[in-house]
């Protein structure tokens, strides 16, 4: 069985009718062995239960043209236990609620500098508890949070050592923590070096570290500036996920499929492994990732040297790739989910069970943009589509508005639509 069943063939019914074929087989569940005193579930290519296709209904949209909502950025999806979505726009500084029916709820937040309200540079959001809202934020270092239907709650500042600064990227919430990663930046004694370590650690309400899962430390140098993409971004800070019981599930090396799964307590429990060979990026992919790193330093005043990574990361850390359904299954979008894929396939998941086992590829069969749009999981059936994400996170990580063309200049920005599909399994 190929890495993401590609089949070339090209009448929908056909492909996927092959697809199901191809599956059928199946493989053995994942080998457990230990090493070093921890348990590696070892998987091969093939998932036990083979491909799963999932037809994608649609429910309703939100964002088009003809929609009083308007998006500005959207960049993180999240679903409560009641069916309702919360999307985050932090290009308008705030969150915006829709029930299972589509109806627009209320609008969270809103930019200021007062209870309830975001200031400079909003980063994340996550849903705390059974009753709040969170959103990490730049300036100041904290989360902001605000109950449910709207009233100001609390602000947990993110305590940091005074000679380290913290830039938020990304933030989670279980089992009574925060999960933040970013970057820790520590000024040298000869301006314009030190050292920058990417983490991800989880804080308490009081906004102290209790305990940190993973970082990497690179030293920086102004002078004689060098881009190295492997060591400037680490894909855990975009994209880790946690369960309900707070483990959290992290990929520390963009060329290995070996995701570790970290208890509350800091330890490694266990890495999920799979048979996956990298891929190779087209050339039009390694220049838009330098773009993306040029856009970080287009203010600088100093010349950059770039060293662009000729393979693409295992997991599409971009797209938000690790994501935890409400039963414990572990979804991965890997570096081929939506390469080559047949007509009429979207996109592909592989899925582990919550022993780590390679049970099944999801396959999506619809409408969409493999490559561009986000895909998140939103209870049970249904799946979030953000059209545009790639480019939304290009935005807001990379700075200013619009999308990065094959060209060198930016391009303006569609309408940004979210929609909500059940997916109907075959």
């Amino acid at each position: 069985m190929m890495e993401t069943c590609r089949i070339p063939v090209r009448p929908i019914r056909c492909c996927l009718a092959v697809l199901f074929l191809v599956g059928a087989a199946g493989a053995a569940a994942g080998e457990t062995v230990v090493v070093d005193g921890i348990s590696h579930v070892r998987n091969g290519a093939a998932p036990s239960e083979g491909v799963v296709v999932y037809d994608l209904e649609e429910l309703w949209r939100a964002g088009d043209e003809d929609d009083e909502i308007f998006f500005g950025l959207v960049t993180r999806v999240a679903s409560a236990a009641n069916g309702d979505v919360y999307l985050f726009d932090p290009r308008q500084h705030c969150v915006q609620v829709y029930g299972p029916d589509g109806q627009h709820r209320r609008t969270l937040f809103r930019e200021g500098e007062g209870p309830g309200e975001l200031s400079r540079l909003p980063r994340d959001m996550c849903l705390v508890g059974e009753d709040e809202v969170g959103v990490a934020q730049f300036g100041p270092r904290s989360i902001e949070r605000v109950r449910r239907d709207g009233t100001p709650s609390a602000v947990t500042q993110l305590a940091h050592p005074e000679v380290a600064r913290l830039s938020p990227v990304s933030a989670a919430w279980a089992a009574g923590r925060f999960l933040v990663a970013g970057e820790e930046a520590v000024e040298g004694q000869i301006p314009g070096t030190g050292t920058r370590t990417t983490l991800l650690a989880a804080y308490d309400e009081a906004g102290e570290q209790a305990v940190r899962f993973l970082e990497r430390r690179r030293e920086f140098n102004y002078h004689a500036m060098v881009f190295r993409e492997a060591e400037h971004f680490q894909e855990f800070a975009w994209s880790f996920a946690v369960d309900a019981g707070g483990r959290v599930f992290a990929l520390p090396d963009r060329e290995r499929y070996a995701i570790h799964v970290f208890a509350p307590d800091g330890s490694l429990e266990r890495v999920i492994e799979r048979d996956f060979a990298p891929r190779r990026r087209t050339d039009a992919e390694r220049a838009r990732a330098r773009r993306l790193a040029e856009r970080r330093f287009r203010t600088a005043p100093f010349d950059v040297d770039y060293h662009i990574e000729e393979t693409a990361a295992v997991v599409a850390w971009f797209h938000r790739g690790l994501q935890v359904a409400p039963n414990g299954e572990l979804w991965v979008r890997h570096a081929r989910s939506a390469v080559d894929q047949p007509s009429g396939v979207v996109l592909a998941f592989d899925v582990f069970d919550a022993g780590g086992n390679f049970v099944r590829q999801a396959v999506l069969a619809g409408e969409g943009d493999g490559e561009g749009d986000g895909f998140f999981l939103a209870g049970a059936d249904r799946m979030i589509r953000v059209v545009g994400f790639v480019d939304a996170m290009r935005d807001h990580y990379g700075g200013g508005r619009g999308s990065i063309g094959e060209g060198g200049d930016i391009e303006e920005p569609d309408p940004l639509d979210v929609i909500c599909y059940r997916l109907r399994r075959r």
